[in-house]
């Protein structure tokens, strides 16, 4: 599917906020109500949009996210394809991604505690048995995902932090349904929670308020739009606080980086890096290494191959 430029706009505003109105949809890219909507429909059925999602604070669910690096051993496609569809369905997993590196696959898991992602792991273990090989688990200090960079849209980095709230089994069946249906209408949304649209307003808002809810925004097909996304996981050395913020925020206000990982251990910083072709990849990575060369050490550079499940909290975590 070609895209015109009022296609890239109302992806564009839908990446920052993918529950805004189909009326001010419209009015931003010049169109009427029904031409919106039927080029939302049509951007969904073509699969460039894979999903409207929530980003919802792990935090305030009492869980942490790692990632895992796993190495699949003697696997034939049949196998690939039975293990991913396990992946899947697993209750605490998400954003499953295929690699052209020495990683088969990857994907985050969340835990409650250590004790839990022992168990999960032990889990997985058994579950796909021959199959498991080699694997790493980094834990997240921290991370931050920008949606709105790849349709040139300026993301807003997020300085809110999550504030004390009490959330009640309502609250969470709605960030449930939120998490991977975000444009859900408010009557819809009132016959499954059993509340009016109003009180449901009110409590999306409330969320929003205290950082519950981060943003709603889109998880489009990269591959489909032309892009290709890269994960780079680099060390830093001989640095001060001072220098690594600026690195950091460098990484922020750069116009092709998706996400920043900070992990606990094995790597200092990590994130992603989405392109045209690899000669873009190469001129990221030498104008990233020329900022500053005697601190910044590549660790390892692969390609995502193939995004399998989007980047939305797995159903365990509520």
């Amino acid at each position: 599917m070609a895209l015109d430029k009022k296609d890239w706009k109302i992806l564009a505003t839908l990446s920052k906020d993918c529950r805004i109105s189909l009326t001010q949809i419209a009015k931003a890219v010049g169109v009427s109500r029904e031409v919106a909507d039927y080029r939302i429909k049509k951007l969904v059925k073509t699969g460039i949009i894979k999903s409207f999602c929530a980003e919802i604070s792990l935090q305030v669910l009492g869980y942490t996210k790692h990632v895992v690096y796993l190495e699949l051993k003697n696997v034939d496609k049949e196998k690939e394809e039975d293990i991913f569809k396990f992946l899947k369905s697993h209750k605490f997993i998400s954003w499953i991604v295929t690699s052209t590196g020495k990683w088969s696959i990857i994907f985050d898991i969340h835990s409650k505690n250590t004790q839990h992602l022992s168990q999960l792991i032990k889990e997985l273990k058994k579950e796909l048995s021959n199959n498991f090989g080699e694997y790493e688990i980094v834990t997240l200090e921290n991370y931050q995902y920008f949606h709105s960079k790849l349709f040139g849209e300026k993301d807003t980095i997020q300085k809110k932090k999550t504030k004390e709230a009490s959330l009640d089994e309502t609250d969470l069946s709605l960030l449930k349904i939120l998490r991977n249906n975000a444009r859900i209408d408010y009557v819809t949304l009132s016959t499954e929670i059993k509340l009016t649209p109003e009180a449901i307003s009110r409590r999306i808002k409330r969320l929003k308020e205290n950082a519950i809810i981060n943003q709603f925004y889109i998880f489009p097909n990269l591959t489909i739009l032309g892009f290709e996304h890269y994960n780079v996981q680099i060390n830093l050395e001989n640095i001060e606080d001072e220098k690594e913020k600026k690195i950091t925020n460098y990484l922020q206000n750069h116009k092709s980086v998706s996400f920043i990982y900070k992990p606990i251990s094995h790597w200092d910083i990590e994130f992603g890096v989405f392109v045209k072709n690899p000669g873009e990849l190469r001129d990221f990575m030498l104008q990233l290494r020329t900022l500053h060369p005697e601190n910044i050490r590549i660790k390892d550079v692969a390609l995502f191959y193939e995004e399998l499940s989007p980047n939305f909290l797995p159903e365990g975590v509520f």
